[in-house]
């Protein structure tokens, strides 16, 4: 190589809007306007993308892109790319035209494997359809090298230098370029170092020979810090989807009315189905597709293969087994390292149903019966707050449908499986039989009915990982037009408070989302976060809530923020509404308020102008945002003529016992002001001195905080299979060194814990063995104590409201599906 160097910093200049993408990382290239650079009419190429830590053993699939930036046509024959050390060049008469990117990799059947298309170029013989380069590989190594491309006269064009690489090679200034991985969200074994795109051209940002050209730049919180890995389609979604249609616009909302929406919608497809959703539980909705398979609609699902809190669960298996069975066409994205197939997105968490091509529902809820609960609604219901919006827009049913083509096809992506090739994710157990929706009865319906518009709309549809971070248009830039008059009212499962690595702080790792919300209050807007207090395990959301406040007195801003649980089993919504210059716009879907929903996962949102939407939403938000307490539906409560008072001492709160007793646990309410020292208490089933069951003791120093609960299990490796993650606060038998210990309580009993599925006894004892609290169940027995009948398997009993304790169980507790340790079911700020 010759020791002189062309310098290729420039300035981009008449930057050409279009609508149209550069050759894709997941779709064929192909050639685009491009722009005029300050050389003149010499073409520009630059080195675009490298893929230099991949998926494939060996790595055969290593891969790098060139790019033609300038308006002319470039000539690359005979051009090379190395690391100093290997070098392959491209063959005599190749012509890059305007605008147009070529991959070239070492080999195109393992490169194909991965991105689900063919590249340009090839090194190895592996594709009689791909062209041949001569050289040998570079092989760029993983912990750091350099990709330099080189012109046929031995003149170096461009220059990457990346993680321990040389950077003092011509052509690059300054530290080399870093993989964005903040946490093992984002794995550094896969990603591709691509350029920044301007928003407006989706064209490359100017060259200035440094890191900060590259998306996985660190000090660019919007347009860097990202990731790319094979198989996205980034070229192909890189803007969003904005249009002004005329169309049918309807909101439903969960749980008041969503089920019968999503099931009416369902039940009049008359030739296809296709939803993609993170998990599929809900037996009546199963039933609806049985109805329209049996009837010959064709039915295809996409689903998350690695849901988190258990994985695809029994109910699921059951459920999509019988779809399968009967015609369904199933889908799981799936990762299976070990046979080097990786899944593109950390989740597939997309909520979206296209109904005969033509409707198109998007939201928050997953068809479970939590989200989408299907029993009678006139004594009350449960679930999870969210909306849906469902459309006819013609253009926004012609993007949903790119979507999900490009999600759900096993011919080109190897992360996409059925259940013929994963069948363990779609077998349950023999004799598995699935639960109906609960009839449940805590929380009175409050939107009984979805309401409907028709007129012209303006829409956008929004998606991650390709441009949910836009702040030209999107949410974010919906956000920015917010100033003095103008309302912004959210209402999330959930804020981070920070995003980037676990030990930033906003200041040095914002939130681009809550940076948004408090820059409209600054601006002069009225804002206003509800947040989820129920779902959220870490706490997160109420740290977040306190920074806000702080902010917000600390600087007078008009910015309040709250947790609520309106519907009894979480906040788990996804809607920003905003009223902005006197018009109403609502964004909902599935995107939380993380640095994965934006950057790694399959996430879609839409984002609609409509008053009349924003208006309804509004008083969604508003109900939600009183915090009025549901009435719980109790006839003992319903005839008495005092107001219950909450118990003056420690409950029991929750017991989970139908299980292997490994995995059993309590759940203990303080509903007192007070602290109370526990070590003076004990926790068993013995209800006799004599009785061959156990009695433990709660270690030194011990103690419960006023509105606090503790859970106590009998091993945290047992706790930990249906709840994976997490940790109880004490255990009876020593798994884990970092959960204290229970103390075993010989004068009372003179056996082991293991409550009795046919009944049994749950005994808090004070200080001097008196029984504080007793749950009773089955065919258990406590004199003054009338027994709950029972639960069915994997069901806990929870104590419901946690504050009440009348002595009968039937009373105070329930059946409840879904065992939440370490959360009640009405928090003392409600009452």
């Amino acid at each position: 190589m010759k020791t002189s160097w062309v310098p290729l910093s420039f300035v981009i200049i008449g930057l050409v809007a279009a609508s149209a993408m550069l050759g894709s990382v997941g779709i064929e290239a192909e050639a685009h306007p491009a722009v005029a650079a300050s050389r003149g009419e010499l073409p520009i190429v630059l080195i675009e993308a490298l893929y230099h830590d991949t998926y494939e053993s060996r790595e055969p699939d290593e891969a790098f892109r060139l790019l033609n930036v300038s308006s002319t046509p470039a000539g690359i024959g005979g051009w090379s790319v190395t690391d100093g050390e290997g070098t392959v060049m491209l063959p005599q008469g190749v012509t890059l035209a305007r605008g147009q990117a070529i991959w070239c990799s070492k080999q195109a059947a393992a490169f194909t494997r991965q991105f689900g298309f063919k590249p340009d170029f090839e090194l190895d013989d592996t594709d009689p359809d791909v062209p041949q380069m001569s050289g040998s590989w570079p092989r760029f190594a993983n912990a750091g090298d350099e990709c330099l491309l080189v012109d046929d006269g031995d003149d170096l064009v461009d220059a990457l230098v990346y993680r321990d690489g040389d950077i003092s090679v011509q052509g690059w200034s300054g530290p080399a370029l870093q993989p964005w991985t903040p946490s093992t969200t984002f794995a550094a074994e896969g990603q591709i170092l691509y350029r920044k795109r301007d928003q407006a051209t989706g064209l490359p940002v100017p060259d200035t020979d440094t890191a900060d050209d590259w998306a996985q730049d660190p000090g660019d919180h919007i347009d860097g810090r990202r990731v790319l890995y094979p198989g996205w389609d980034l070229d192909a979604f890189f803007f969003t989807q904005r249009l002004t249609e005329t169309a049918i616009l309807t909101v439903a909302i969960a749980p008041d009315n969503l089920f019968d929406a999503v099931a009416n919608l369902l039940t009049s497809a008359q030739e296809s189905i296709q939803i993609e959703s993170y998990s599929f539980r809900s037996r009546e909705l199963a039933d609806v597709l049985l109805d329209r398979l049996n009837n010959g609609v064709s039915i295809t699902l996409l689903l998350e293969g690695a849901p988190a809190f258990g994985g695809v669960t029994d109910q699921e298996k059951w459920i999509v087994r019988r779809l399968h069975d009967n015609g369904a066409q199933v889908l799981f994205m799936i990762n299976d390292s070990a046979n080097q197939v990786h899944d593109r997105y950390k989740n597939q968490h997309a909520k979206l149903m296209i109904v005969d091509g033509t409707t198109v529902l998007v939201g928050s809820e997953n068809l479970s019966y939590p989200s989408m609960p299907a029993d009678g609604k006139g004594n009350g219901t449960a679930g999870r707050r969210g909306v849906y919006l469902i459309t006819d827009a013609p253009g926004v049913a012609a993007r949903a449908r790119a979507i999900f083509a490009a999600d759900a096809d096993p011919t080109r992506h190897l992360d996409v499986a059925s259940c013929d090739t994963v069948p363990d994710l779609c077998t349950a157990p023999a004799g598995f039989e699935p639960a109906p929706t609960p009839d449940w009865m805590t929380y009175t319906v409050q939107f009984p009915t979805p309401q409907t518009w028709q007129g012209t709309f303006g829409l956008e549809v929004i998606q991650s990982p390709e441009n949910s971070l836009r702040t030209r248009d999107g949410l974010l830039g919906l956000l920015d037009r917010a100033g003095p008059g103008d309302t912004i009212l959210v209402e999330q499962l959930t804020e981070r408070l920070h995003w980037g690595p676990s030990q930033g702080t906003p200041e040095s790792d914002p939130s681009p989302r809550l940076a948004a919300y408090l820059d409209a209050a600054r601006r002069g807007a009225a804002v206003r976060i509800l947040l989820d207090e129920y779902l959220d395990e870490s706490g997160d959301n109420a740290e977040t809530v306190g920074y806000l406040q702080a902010i917000a007195r600390a600087e007078g801003l008009d910015l309040k923020a709250r947790l609520a649980n309106p519907a009894f089993l979480g906040l788990h919504n996804k809607m920003i509404l905003a009223h902005i210059g006197g018009r109403g716009y609502v964004h909902v879907g599935s995107i939380n308020g993380n640095e994965a929903s934006f950057k790694v996962n399959r996430e879609v949102a839409l984002q609609v102008q409509s008053s009349g939407a924003y208006e309804y939403l509004k008083s969604v938000f508003e109900y939600d945002w009183r915090g009025a307490t549901p009435p719980v539906y109790l006839p003992l409560l319903a005839s008495q003529h005092e107001v219950p008072r909450p118990a003056g001492h420690l409950l029991i709160s929750e017991v989970y016992y139908g299980v292997a007793p490994v995995q059993e646990w309590v759940e203990i309410y303080n509903p007192t002001n007070q602290v109370v020292a526990l070590s003076p208490y004990k926790l068993g089933d013995a209800v006799h001195d004599d009785d061959y069951e156990g009695t433990y003791q709660f270690p030194p120093g011990a103690s419960i905080q006023p509105d606090q609960v503790l859970v106590v299990a009998v091993t945290t490796s047992g706790f930990q299979k249906g709840f994976p993650g997490r940790k109880p606060d004490y255990e009876i038998l020593g798994t884990d060194a970092q959960v204290p210990n229970m103390l075993d309580y010989p004068a009372r009993g003179e056996g082991d814990w293991g409550l009795n599925n046919s009944g049994d006894e749950v005994l808090l004892l004070d200080g001097k063995d008196r029984a504080v609290d007793v749950l009773v169940y089955g065919q258990g027995f406590f004199s003054g104590v009338v027994p709950h009948p029972g639960v069915a398997y994997g069901h806990s009993l929870e104590r419901a409201p946690a504050w009440l304790d009348t002595d009968d169980c039937t009373m105070d507790f329930r059946d409840w599906p879904y065992p939440s340790p370490g959360h009640l079911p009405t928090h003392r700020s409600g009452q």
